[in-house]
């Protein structure tokens, strides 16, 4: 049974420094010398979620003490979280990892920088940080524009998600999704940057194929498909409820209406 070590390490995010400078030991907790040792590598995995992965070279500080340092690199600290970490090293063409049946652990802590940037741009819907936590390296600005079409696209002012959120009339289930239709569509428009010149279609003719054509909502060719489908479980969108305002707000929008009218289920 594999235990974790207590905190090995801390680090702010984006940092480089402190280096994480520690002794190999042994399985009877013995030094290890690495006189002899070859490719002496550090990695690190974020926990619960596996294709953050990190590797890099071991600077030997004092080879017979078993003392070693790695230095890290701004993209070793890209994502916050708590890390497992190993370091391998190889004796006559054998690896042999450390530490024996256990782990470094490895604490990237959260940059609160982000969040004093946030409010810059009165990101209400989802913050850099929160965007990063997706896996998504996005800018305040790239947000900011993506929350204005998920304001339209959700049919609530951004005035009334602020006032239903500071009066605690917001559940967490609606203020998620529509955190992670912000982060969709942002990552979207990086790739379609000119959606707010397109022309509100119907059809769409098939390129080489004459004579066929693909329908399109009005949906198809301004919303992320990710960001669609998370809208669809907001609580006012998926039934005749409404949670975060009256009936007298501005007219209805369905996510699958293309003429805009009504608060049709999906």
């Amino acid at each position: 049974m594999v235990t974790l070590l207590q905190l090995s390490h801390v680090i702010s995010q984006h940092s480089e420094l402190p280096s994480f400078d520690t002794v190999l030991t042994s399985p009877q907790g013995v030094p290890v010398d690495l006189s002899t040792a070859t490719d002496v590598t550090f990695r690190m995995q974020l926990l619960g979620d596996p294709s953050v992965f990190h590797t890099g070279s071991v600077v030997v500080v004092e080879p017979t003490d078993g003392q070693v340092s790695y230095e890290f690199n701004s993209t070793n600290t890209q994502f916050s979280g708590s890390y497992l970490a190993t370091i391998t090293a190889t004796f006559g063409g054998k690896v042999q990892t450390f530490p024996f049946n256990d782990y470094f652990l490895i604490t990237v802590q959260q940059d609160l920088e982000d969040d004093a940037d946030d409010e810059t741009y009165d990101l209400v819907f989802a913050t850099v940080a929160q965007a990063r936590a997706l896996g998504y390296e996005l800018t305040p600005k790239e947000l900011i524009r993506a929350q204005g079409h998920i304001e339209v696209m959700c049919n609530r002012m951004i005035e009334v998600i602020q006032e239903a959120i500071d009066n605690e009339n917001l559940s967490t289930a609606d203020r998620t999704r529509l955190k992670k239709a912000t982060v969709y569509q942002a990552a979207w428009l990086r790739a379609n940057d000119d959606v707010e010149e397109r022309t509100d279609v119907t059809q769409l003719r098939t390129a080489g194929l004459s004579g066929e054509s693909a329908t399109l909502t009005a949906d198809g060719i301004t919303l992320a498909p990710l960001a669609r489908r998370v809208l669809q479980g907001l609580s006012w969108i998926r039934s005749r409820s409404v949670r975060t305002t009256t009936r007298r707000s501005r007219g209805g929008y369905s996510l699958n209406n293309t003429n805009g009218s009504g608060w049709q289920n999906l």
